[in-house]
């Protein structure tokens, strides 16, 4: 007959037993589990690679209804709508000089045509810069500096303002950076500051503002870049004569009432 301390030490490590080998092949099926996961994280990843951006036809819809610029936080946002802004002004000021000396606006001069265009100060402050090189560097693709310090477009002239080509310049610039910033370049995070500030706007004629041109025309205000003509003064309306009815007269000096005077037969 057998020990029943023996016995009951016996049933303890089966069930010791029982348990290790359940604990085993739940392991090995949770790494089974896990491994499928794995491989369909890939698929998925393989399946979203990222498209090429200026095949795209639809920027609001690259597949499945996804639009291009799904990603684009506040930052990419400001930056496309420089793009266009800068753009529009250096078009426009070429147009309007209508000088071939001028291929584009001088530098320093972009704050003053750049609130004369679109009637608000150029914030350099708030895209995280100082200077207008600075500024200009962050939307390269769109406009650059040539030389002489000429403000000039990188797009071609008969590019249309309307089209997704913003769209896709800021998706490019949001990618690369994004590599950059993955690599381990802190220099490729941008540092706006919606609080800043925005600088000063220039006079014409002072020191550092552009030059105002007194127009050659015979006419008493300057034109072009420079001051608006003067406003002329309202003009009063015309006083209308005193009304008569049946029950009275007003009189048009102090608005007074008087009784219209019954005439007896």
């Amino acid at each position: 007959r057998q020990d029943p301390m023996r016995r009951e030490a016996a049933k303890v490590r089966a069930q010791k037993e029982k348990e290790k080998k359940e604990r085993e092949e739940k392991r090995r099926e949770e790494g089974i589990e896990a491994f499928e996961e794995e491989r369909l994280e890939i698929e998925k990843q393989d399946d979203l690679a990222p498209v090429d951006i200026f095949t795209v036809k639809d920027v609001c819809d690259i597949g499945d209804g996804e639009p291009l610029f799904a990603n684009f936080m506040f930052e990419d946002w400001a930056l496309m709508s420089l793009r266009f802004e800068l753009f529009l002004l250096v078009r426009a000021f070429k147009a309007d000089v209508n000088d071939p000396d001028r291929p584009g606006m001088p530098e320093d001069h972009l704050p003053f045509y750049y609130n004369k265009y679109y009637s608000k100060p150029l914030n350099t402050r708030f895209f995280g810069t100082s200077t207008i090189s600075e500024l200009v560097a962050m939307v390269k693709d769109t406009v650059r500096i040539a030389e002489d310090s000429w403000l000039c477009a990188q797009l071609p002239d008969d590019q249309e303002p309307v089209s997704d080509i913003f769209v896709k310049l800021t998706e490019e610039s949001r990618r690369d950076r994004q590599h950059r910033i993955d690599a381990g370049d802190e220099t490729a995070k941008l540092r706006f500051s919606v609080l800043a500030s925005p600088p000063p706007p220039q006079v014409p004629g002072e020191k550092g503002g552009p030059r105002v041109i007194a127009s050659p025309l015979s006419r008493n205000f300057q034109s072009g870049w420079g001051q608006q003509p003067p406003q002329q003064p309202p003009q009063q309306p015309p006083q209308r004569p005193p009304q008569r009815s049946n029950w009275g007269s007003w009189t048009q000096q102090g608005h007074g009432y008087a009784p219209k005077q019954q005439v007896w037969r």
